[in-house]
């Protein structure tokens, strides 16, 4: 502190970062590059536009009456930050890119209940539609362009567009076809199911909150769900304007390809 309070230009630029992060501006924007220089006063110096926020942060998550414990796991956001830039950097920093992620806190769009992090209110679904009929479920495809492997054309190893498809629902009065999505696969054959057996539990106009998975802790299932089953009792209770159906992550923790 004593570092910045010293350099004008740094206590400048932090006023001009936190007045930009409240009306909702990225500070990674190469518009404001930090002053050069090195030290604990430019390692930290983006921890520090967002102190002055953190106590409306807590007032906000109060509001809706979120445990205790959960502000607490929230707040430790900025301690995860500084630990994740120490990890990659060998020394204790707060970085642009990390400050970028901290709006995410300053902006009442994330929450940490125990091992994983959620967005607040969470994303419009995209892609695909989720169908159940008593304890099966199938998922669609929508408005994708596929590889011939059945992976989205683009991703890494799928470039070239030979034998590439389309995924794409089409739905009649009684029934709905797509292309099943079975482990991340898409499948080049379409299936139909019927109206009468088959109910629509998730599409694209449903907001989800999305899982994020904090580097520091185990990953153990029984962590990851006991997570997920005391989100579902918060979000019910804290969050009743935000009417959840489910709950997603798209980690590439949960690619198939790791079991090989």
């Amino acid at each position: 502190s004593k570092a910045i309070r010293e350099n004008p230009a740094l206590c400048l630029f932090i006023c001009l970062i936190e007045a930009w992060m409240r009306e909702g501006g990225d500070p990674a924007w190469p518009e404001f590059a930090a002053p050069a220089g090195e030290g604990i006063g430019y390692d930290m110096l983006y921890i520090y536009p967002a102190i002055p926020t953190m106590a409306e942060s807590v007032a906000y998550l109060r509001s809706r009456n979120v445990p205790e414990d959960v502000i607490a796991g929230t707040m430790q956001e900025y301690d995860r930050c500084i630990a994740d830039g120490e990890y990659r950097d060998g020394r204790a920093t707060m970085t642009v890119r990390l400050c970028s992620w901290m709006r995410t806190v300053i902006e009442n769009r994330l929450i940490n209940i125990d091992r994983l992090n959620y967005d607040i209110p969470g994303h419009y679904f995209e892609h695909v539609r989720i169908f159940r009929k008593e304890s099966e479920t199938v998922v669609l495809a929508s408005g994708l362009t596929l590889h011939r492997s059945g992976r989205i054309l683009g991703a890494a190893g799928c470039d070239d567009a030979t034998g590439s498809f389309v995924a794409a629902i089409t739905e009649t009065e009684n029934s709905v076809t797509g292309h099943k999505v079975v482990k991340g696969i898409v499948e080049r054959e379409t299936i139909t199911l019927s109206k009468a057996d088959w109910e629509q539990v998730l599409c694209d106009d449903d907001l989800v909150p999305r899982i994020h998975i904090p580097r520091q802790g185990s990953f153990d299932a029984e962590s990851i769900q006991a997570s997920i089953d005391r989100a579902r009792q918060v979000f019910a209770t804290c969050y009743p304007d935000m009417p959840y159906k489910a709950i997603f992550c798209e980690s590439w923790l949960l690619s198939e390809d790791l079991k090989d």
